[in-house]
């Protein structure tokens, strides 16, 4: 019967044992058909089992030992002690014992330990030895991946117990996951646990149980090799501890890491531990086991490891052969030692040929070049030369002379700019600063003119060179230096490589980029699609580079309001980008979603834009990580959306982590600081801490003033959040010049025809009306209405906020009627466009239920303004400006005279 058991099985096995034992033979047939019922194999075994008992076998005196000691021992309890160790807690139970967390806390000394100490029922007379012996094997090793013995003992029921170094860490399938390690770094790991268990066998020792939750990984990265319990001494003094006869029971392993030496129940040996080493690296390198127990019973996981060969892991041709050869069936067959299996992994990390695959000259020629390419590319050449063997030779010898003089090219163009690093940070020489430290900005500059000066006799470096800078000024927030270096870059491109190169397109992508970020939305437009064209004609449609080209000529027509093709051409670039991208580009996944997030949003699909933007969130911490500004810009993103639709606690704190980490990781100066600033600002004023708020936009405004200039769309939006903030303090006249420099910056950069521009006039309405300006007001409505029947049709969210506007210019001039029948307009696009109990309902509600107080029609506007403050309660600040102003409208109407 060569299905495996558990150690869940065999205690499972031992307890209708102990129970049949005692019954009358005629009376275990029917005992046994109840209990075993589901399982037909263990009811064998038991059978099996108390026919050798009745015949006093060696198996029945092992399972009788156990069944006695299953009657007469305890394990110790948390709290309790096991001499001077205080035990607090278990760590984990196995079929050898259970490990305890427990601490010295005697006279001596204080430190945490792991203490293990035998399961109960499941000791025999031998395995006891097995057990005590366990102390011996890991006091003779020591090895900084393996956890040390400090100490042992024996319970106050007789039981020995092993203390052992307590080790802080995380399995090492689960380390590698949260740590997104990379399949160098997994491989690197596994070479060094193979090293540890070679410096094992070397000492005599098997592990036989190599798995997860036996290997973890500190802190620091360093795996510790856990639980020697079922180690087997290969000394031959000590062979006769385990030269017994075995029986499941003693075949105590994890299923779905046993090789098939243990399943089949032959000798073990170091293969043993081999073959567990290729199944971890496996699961490593591919997420999931070779042969899983989850997906099969235990005899056809016993099938699967004795006789089927795993799925071929289809990783590369070189690490699929060193993990099949791990994995072999039969021992002989695979590496001959933990040693030579990381040493074949090193190989392959190196570059070199693996011993696993065939040594023909043809494969190891290829490792060998791909490791030389230069100099067997040298070589060839001479060969070549001295062969003169065919036309075809002669061909292929221009090609390589070809590659050569561009080799050359590029050494020359490295040694160019390693000469200007040179001339750029003499500066920062104390010998030619003279006491004065230049600052990087003033490197960088300097650097730029170098530039400029030294390499007009070399347009291709020069070209690059104005490009590599103009991104470093881009970084750093100066966007009109950083678009001057870029189109100086695109002239030369242009000239140098021609209109219709893969280097003209990128350069025209760049400028595109710096344009969008200006707002110079319809010039962008036209970078973008030249760059298109180029990309698609050369590379195709599926390329990364047309997929962020795809990005940028999408940002170019949202800011000009055609969003039905923004929306098109964003998913299309994620699409393309998705199976493209890895750890080096993933912004170029990430990008399009994030532009597709924001204008979901501006469009009232929020549960779309939710979605999109958590999709975003999990992509950047996976690739780029916690602490990256990219991550900080998308958690920000997040957080307006989520904002937008009422989840303010969550808001604040996606808000606050944004900003903590653009603070450790960018200037102070940096854009990216204001927008998020903005975004909080827009956050502590909804929950009424004015003076927090103000603090936030007035410092966003002098940011992004210095770093776009002061006619740019961000500072555009962090003026009208300011003015949004001033207008709910009442303070008008502050209110509305900043709403009119946000609307001149919008109608310069994008035309009335955007969101930002329609949603400032709207606003600028509502100061007007409130400071009596009713002639001056009625003709900025007349423009934003306009605007929003070019946007929307009339059916969108932009209309909304102009029916909003004009509901209150009606009030003004006493035309009640009107404006009740713009609001129910209003109301009725946004029930149709938004999810039930939308805090952007909120408002039109309290603005239809004043109207109906107006009009004497209390008890309807109690029906709305009961809406509006439901809405409110579950959406906005325990302390929101709004949700006080919604409960003193309800007051009124239902208020009795």
């Amino acid at each position: 019967m060569p299905t495996l058991l558990t150690a869940q099985d065999w205690l499972r096995l031992q307890e209708i044992f102990d129970r049949a034992v005692d019954l009358p033979a005629d009376s275990r047939g029917l005992y046994l058909d109840e209990v075993c019922a589901d399982a037909p194999d263990l009811r064998l075994r038991v059978v099996s089992l108390l026919s050798s008992f009745d015949g006093d076998t060696q198996v029945g005196e092992l399972i009788g030992s156990a069944a006695s000691a299953t009657l007469h021992s305890s394990l110790p309890a948390i709290g309790g002690r096991l001499g001077p160790y205080k035990i607090t807690g278990v760590l984990g139970q196995g079929g050898m014992g259970v490990v305890y967390r427990a601490v010295r806390d005697d006279d001596e000394y204080q430190k945490e330990v792991a203490i293990k100490v035998a399961a109960v029922g499941v000791f025999t007379g031998d395995l006891h030895q097995r057990f005590l012996h366990e102390r011996q094997i890991l006091a003779n090793l020591d090895h900084p991946s393996i956890a040390r013995l400090l100490d042992g003992g024996t319970t106050p029921e007789g039981m020995p117990f092993v203390v052992m170094e307590f080790v802080e860490g995380k399995p090492i399938d689960e380390y590698c996951s949260v740590a997104k390690l990379d399949r160098r770094a997994r491989i690197e790991l596994i070479i060094q646990v193979a090293r540890a268990v070679d410096y094992a066998h070397r000492h005599l020792v098997v592990h036989r149980d190599l798995k997860p939750d036996n290997i973890h990984v500190t802190q620091g990265g360093e795996p510790k090799l856990l639980d020697f319990g079922i180690a087997k001494a290969l000394d031959p003094e000590t062979s006769g501890l385990y030269g017994v006869k075995t029986v499941d029971a003693m075949r105590l392993m994890t299923p779905d890491y046993a090789s098939p030496e243990q399943v089949r129940g032959e000798a073990i040996t170091t293969a043993t531990d081999v073959y567990q080493l290729g199944v971890l690296l496996y699961l490593l390198l591919t997420g999931k086991r070779p042969f899983e127990a989850a997906i099969c019973n235990m005899g056809e996981l016993e099938r699967a490891i004795c006789e089927t060969l795993p799925a071929k892991p289809n990783l590369d041709a070189d690490l699929d052969r060193v993990l099949l050869q791990a994995l072999e069936k039969e021992p002989s067959r695979r590496y001959s030692s933990a040693e030579s299996l990381a040493e074949d992994l090193e190989r392959y990390l190196g570059g070199f040929p693996v011993r696993a695959r065939a040594g023909t000259f043809a494969y190891r020629s290829r490792k060998f070049v791909g490791r030389h390419k230069i100099a067997v590319a040298a070589a060839s050449v001479v060969l070549l030369l001295i062969l003169g063997f065919s036309v075809g030779i002669a061909l292929l010898a221009q090609r390589l002379d070809r590659e050569r003089m561009q080799m050359e090219t590029q050494l020359h163009r490295s040694e160019r700019v390693s000469q200007l690093l040179e001339d750029v940070f003499g500066g920062a020489d104390p010998n030619t600063a003279q006491g004065r430290n230049p600052t990087a900005r003033e490197l960088l500059d300097h650097g730029t003119e170098e530039v400029g000066k030294t390499l007009d006799s070399e347009p291709e470096v020069q070209a690059s060179l104005y490009s590599t800078l103009g991104h470093i000024y881009d970084n750093l927030g100066v966007i009109d230096r950083a678009l001057d270096l870029m189109q100086r870059s695109l002239a030369l491109r242009r000239k140098q490589y021609g209109e219709n190169s893969l280097e003209t397109a990128k350069g025209l992508n760049d400028v595109a980029d710096l344009l969008n970020d200006k707002g110079e939305f319809k010039q962008a437009e036209t970078m973008a699609r030249e760059a298109l064209i180029i990309r698609e004609s050369l590379l195709g449609k599926s390329s990364i580079e047309v997929a962020e080209t795809m990005n940028y000529l999408g940002i170019a027509v949202t800011g000009q309001g055609k969003n039905a093709e923004a929306e098109e051409l964003y998913r299309e670039a994620a699409a393309i980008a998705e199976p493209l991208v890895d750890q080096h580009n993933a912004e170029l996944e990430t990008m399009p979603l994030h532009n597709l997030s924001i204008m979901l949003m501006e469009r009232g699909d929020y549960p779309a834009a939710e979605a999109s933007a958590r999709h975003l969130v999990a992509l950047a911490r996976k690739n780029m990580g916690e602490i990256s500004p990219d991550t900080a810009m998308y958690l920000s993103v997040l957080g307006t959306i989520l904002q937008s639709s009422g989840h303010y606690e969550e808001a604040r704190k996606l808000f606050s982590e944004a900003l903590d980490v653009e603070h450790r990781t960018l200037d102070p100066r940096n854009m990216t600081i204001g927008n998020t600033e903005i975004e909080l600002g827009n956050e502590l004023r909804d929950e009424g801490h004015f003076s927090d708020a103000e603090h936030l936009y007035l410092d966003a405004v002098q940011i992004e003033s210095v770093a776009l200039g002061p006619q740019s769309p961000p500072v555009a939006h962090a003026k009208y959040e300011l003015a949004r903030l001033y207008q709910m303090q009442g303070d008008l006249t502050k209110a509305e010049p900043l709403l009119r420099d946000s609307l001149a910056i919008d109608l310069l950069r994008g035309g009335l025809n955007t969101p930002g521009a329609i949603s400032t006039e709207c606003a600028i309405v509502e100061v007007l009306v409130r400071r009596g300006k009713l002639t001056d007001s009625r003709a900025v409505l007349n423009s934003a209405q306009q605007a929003a029947a070019k946007t929307d049709d009339g059916k969108g969210l932009d209309t909304v906020r102009v029916d909003q506007a004009a509901s209150q210019w009606f009030v003004a001039h006493k035309e009640f009627t009107e404006a009740e029948a713009r609001l129910r307009q209003a109301l009725a696009i946004q029930q149709a466009r938004l999810p039930a109990g939308h805090p952007q309902l909120a408002k039109t509600l309290d603005l239809l239920g004043e109207v109906l107080l107006l009009e004497n029609h209390r008890s309807d506007a109690a029906i709305f303004l009961q809406k509006s403050v439901a809405i409110r309660i579950q959406t906005s600040p325990r302390d929101s400006p709004s949700l006080r102003n919604s409960e003193e409208l309800l007051a009124r109407a239902t208020h009795t005279s």
